[in-house]
């Protein structure tokens, strides 16, 4: 049978785990690495529970497209929408909850703190974070920045500002230790920290390497579909180009944003862009 070896390989990377962990009482370490780099594997059996292990449909292995994924990946889609409402009820499923294998708890929780915080709801989300944290093995190192970023963030909204710094300096510090694998395995998680990141600088009104953080983010982002954070990621542009009187690419940034904000055909994203054409 042939299968996306590449996608497998970068989700074990994701969850940050070893080819020996993810054969473990399955088959042989040589068969993963084998169906990683050949694409190809003959027992059906074996790759409905590697793909059970990792968290992912088997039609996500076997299609071209990834259109049936797993809750985790759902939710995370959602969240890239804000729609805070459909995570909820995607984390809430108690089948969902009591299938969860140990290396996929700090995902949920972490999944869980980035939908309050879009909620505004702070505490619940630094609660979050700390259990996603606490389950988080030192070898998944892609999400505990992650994290990292996400705690700084929420201190910084609360108007913390030394637990805030305290939480950039652990995320810039793990995030340099990110192997070119496990950046190019995470893309997505990337540009989210970079774009995290970037917001914290803004705050700290170190606009230079809030810029640069988001110029990493565009460089990095995986589709031109993800409007919100598109739209999100160029407004940021404009205020940071605005006080580092950067005139033509505070006009560029607005205008990307606003042809995501038109390519999304989302009227709610629309209404967010209009009024930075005064701006």
């Amino acid at each position: 049978m042939i299968v996306n070896g590449e996608f497998i390989r970068n989700r074990r990377i994701r969850l940050g785990l070893s080819q020996r962990m993810v054969a473990d009482d399955i088959c042989h370490q040589s068969l993963v690495s084998r169906l990683e780099n050949t694409n190809h594997i003959t027992s059906m059996t074996i790759l409905l529970r590697i793909c059970d292990r990792l968290q992912i449909s088997i039609s996500d292995v076997t299609k071209g497209s990834h259109s049936e994924l797993r809750p985790l990946q759902t939710a995370r889609e959602a969240l890239n929408c804000q729609q805070w409402h459909k995570v909820g009820q995607i984390l809430s499923n108690q089948k969902l909850q009591n299938s969860l294998l140990p290396h996929s708890l700090a995902e949920f929780h972490l999944l869980y703190a980035k939908m309050y915080i879009g909620q505004e709801n702070y505490m619940a989300a630094i609660r979050s974070l700390q259990l996603a944290i606490k389950s988080t093995g030192a070898n998944k190192l892609i999400l505990l920045v992650e994290m990292y970023a996400e705690m700084a963030y929420v201190w910084l909204v609360m108007g913390d500002q030394n637990n805030a710094q305290e939480m950039l300096t652990e995320t810039l510090r793990k995030r340099a230790r990110l192997t070119k694998y496990q950046i190019e395995a995470g893309r997505e998680i990337i540009v989210l920290v970079h774009y995290r990141i970037a917001q914290i600088y803004y705050a700290f009104e170190n606009f230079l390497h809030a810029n640069e953080e988001l110029e990493k983010a565009i460089e990095q982002i995986i589709s031109n579909e993800s409007y919100h954070l598109l739209v999100e990621i160029q407004i940021l542009k404009a205020h940071c180009a605005k006080y580092l009187h950067k005139t033509e690419e505070k006009q560029k940034a607005l205008m990307l944003a606003y042809a995501a904000a038109e390519f999304s055909k989302d009227a709610g994203l629309k209404e967010m862009v209009k009024p930075y054409f005064t701006y």
